[in-house]
């Protein structure tokens, strides 16, 4: 197992963080074959005629569906998905994450808040809030929900960390030397 090695050096660290930024902004978007979509709807159809009163198959077509921008289809299928088990945690993320995609930020906020007042620590909800936060031009509270997500997070997580520093950096000259003493606490805590 190759295991990093200890940077020394806190402005060649700074250099290799702002390199790793720099790759992570034009990473292209994952490829959507059209065809493995139509085999994974297929299964997802397979799922929901098996069992058609599951709201959690729904959810996960309207997730396909949600990916594909398929949107019309994802919110019938989230509908469906409420209708069958209206106090369902799950809805409120599908929700968020729907809402986010096709530009409604403080409504995927509140749906956020929604699923995280019952899951407080689940990262995937704090990350991408955090970015509606940063959307709504508040990257203090986007910080804050970096942080909670770091914390709750059992593995090593760079992205965290460096999303964390620019959600701080895009906040002003008042917040950089925070923002670099967070991406000085990710390479501590990771080597």
């Amino acid at each position: 197992m190759h295991r990093p090695t200890q940077c020394s050096n806190p402005a060649r660290a700074l250099a290799a963080a702002c390199l790793l930024l720099a790759a992570l902004a034009f990473a292209p978007a994952p490829a959507r074959a059209h065809g493995d979509f139509h085999s994974l709807i297929t299964l997802a159809n397979q799922d929901i005629e098996k069992s058609p009163g599951n709201p959690e198959a729904y959810l996960r077509r309207a997730e396909l569906y949600r990916l594909h921008q398929m949107w019309p289809e994802a919110e019938g299928d989230i509908t469906k998905a409420v209708s069958l088990a209206p106090g369902l945690p799950l809805i409120e993320l599908c929700l968020g994450r729907l809402r986010m995609d096709t530009t409604w930020p403080l409504t995927a906020r509140a749906h956020f808040d929604r699923f995280l007042d019952k899951y407080p620590d689940h990262v995937e909800a704090l990350t991408l809030r955090s970015r509606i936060w940063q959307q709504l031009g508040q990257p203090l509270n986007a910080s804050e929900d970096l942080a909670r997500a770091a914390r709750a997070t059992p593995e090593n997580a760079p992205e965290l960390y460096i999303e964390r520093a620019q959600a701080l950096a895009s906040a002003g000259a008042g917040q950089w030397e925070n923002a670099l003493a967070v991406l000085d606490d990710g390479i501590r805590k990771m080597g």
